[in-house]
């Protein structure tokens, strides 16, 4: 353990928090041992704490006044190298979906460009990630420092001038929706270099900090780039897709290895096997009740056999939702089995009879990830938030995916009993995915628009 490390706008001595900073609508709060010291109301502090409480899609004005805080900002423009691409994100996280797709396509990349990654929360993002992290070290080099919000504009220039020698042809963003410091990175780099910024709105069902600056703002899903048109009013966009594994990259497990897993989970021979997998906040409404959990109680009822697999770790008050749910229920409830985020998953989802789409949000690289795996899924549709629905990613007659619960709930059943309708649609799946998302099909498509080619 280091002596003194710094995370989060936290300085810890020996592990123990002794300073951090908050922030609130009222400005940066600092503590030292917990204890608060003064607040800042600066433009900065006022400007974090608006963002932070913004719902709106349109970020324009949180963007202009972030350009307009670094706008005497300059440094030099280097030319552009055709051979070098660089990533910028804020963090890496071994379970981050926007992680996998940096990993995925650093890779496919990897022999026509010169890479670098750029990470604004680079301790954090090594800690969280050292498997993503070991496995882009083998094809590119990463870069980055810890920001704060003290020297504000003097680390944004170190920053920018950072990238920019580099010299990146393009930049392939991948930014938290709310991180100002690789914003303003992006308004300094617009304004003074001819890197090409592509923007990848991978947090397309939240409001999302520097799209302003993209030179082309690339998007998975029709219904997404409606909302960007629509709620963002950006029409600088493509329609690319999500990327996946190359064909010959997944591990295939033995009926004997299957059987193995799912007897340390407690399924027999004998048991039925539904799973669901994502954040846990996936499976629950703004009210914290969950849809989904008394749809699975219900299944569990009328499937006696049937045992059902959560991989997500639920905090209290999920936590709590779920066992009132099951209050009045102890023999179903011990049919639900919760298992914490698998960084192998692949062998989990192979277990599944069926897979069920965590609602009301969604999950998109669960879908294609199931696909690859040649799992059946059963998949949500929500038309009231769009933004949190990703039925999308599948083919456009896919039979099993629904806007009503009571008609997914039955499509469950059917699957579970039918083993030939299992089989059919896991082999169209498998084709689908091929055609779509398969690593050196999407690829070809990114390559297309990082050399500018219509």
């Amino acid at each position: 353990m280091k002596l003194i490390s710094v995370e989060n706008n936290c300085v810890r001595f020996l592990g123990a928090t002794i300073f951090k900073t908050s922030f609130s609508k009222k400005g940066i709060t600092f503590c030292l041992f917990g204890i608060p010291l003064f607040k800042s109301r600066s433009k900065l502090s006022k400007l974090i704490a608006k963002i932070k409480q913004n719902t709106n899609f349109d970020m324009s004005s949180f963007d202009a006044q972030i350009a307009d805080m670094v706008s005497d900002l300059k440094i030099k423009n280097f030319t552009p190298n055709a051979k070098k691409a660089a990533f910028f994100a804020t963090a890496c996280h071994d379970m981050g979906g926007h992680t996998k797709c940096i990993v995925d396509l650093a890779k496919s990349l990897s022999n026509q460009y010169d890479e670098r990654l750029f990470l604004t929360q680079k301790s954090h993002s090594f800690r969280k990630a050292p498997l993503a992290l070991h496995a882009l070290q083998k094809i590119l080099v990463i870069d980055g420092e810890d920001t704060t919000p003290f020297s504000f504009q003097k680390k944004v220039l170190k920053y920018a001038q950072k990238i920019a020698q580099f010299q990146p042809k393009t930049l392939l963003v991948y930014i938290n929706p709310d991180d100002v410091f690789a914003t303003a990175v992006l308004a300094v780099l617009k304004k003074n270099t001819d890197t090409r910024i592509l923007f990848i709105n991978h947090a397309s069902h939240f409001p999302s900090l520097g799209m302003n600056f993209a030179d082309v703002i690339l998007e998975c899903l029709e219904t997404a780039a409606k909302i960007t048109c629509e709620k963002r009013h950006l029409k600088n966009l493509q329609i690319i897709g999500l990327q996946s594994k190359a064909k010959d990259e997944t591990q295939y497990y033995s009926k004997q290895e299957i059987k193995d897993l799912k007897e340390t989970l407690g399924i027999n021979s004998d048991n039925m096997l539904t799973m669901s997998g994502g954040a846990s906040y996936k499976f629950f409404d703004k009210n914290h009740h969950s849809d989904y959990f008394e749809m699975i109680k219900r299944l569990l009822k009328k499937e006696p056999t049937l045992k059902h697999v959560v991989i997500t770790q639920l905090n209290q008050k999920q936590n709590d939702t779920v066992e009132k749910i099951f209050k009045n229920e102890p023999d179903l409830r011990k049919r639900l089995i919760f298992v914490p985020y698998q960084k192998n998953f692949d062998k989990y989802f192979q277990c599944a009879d069926v897979f069920v789409d965590s609602f009301p949000v969604s999950s998109a690289l669960t879908q294609i990830d199931l696909m690859r795996n040649k799992v059946a899924s059963v998949v949500k549709i929500n038309r009231e938030m769009p933004e949190f629905s990703f039925h999308e990613y599948q083919m456009k007659d896919y039979p099993y995916m629904f806007e009503n619960v009571d008609q997914m709930e039955k499509a469950i059943s059917e699957l579970l009993h039918n083993e030939k309708k299992r089989e059919e649609i896991i082999v169209k799946n498998y084709e689908y995915w091929l055609k779509t998302y398969e690593r050196d099909i999407v690829r070809a498509k990114y390559i297309k628009v990082m050399e500018d080619k219509q």
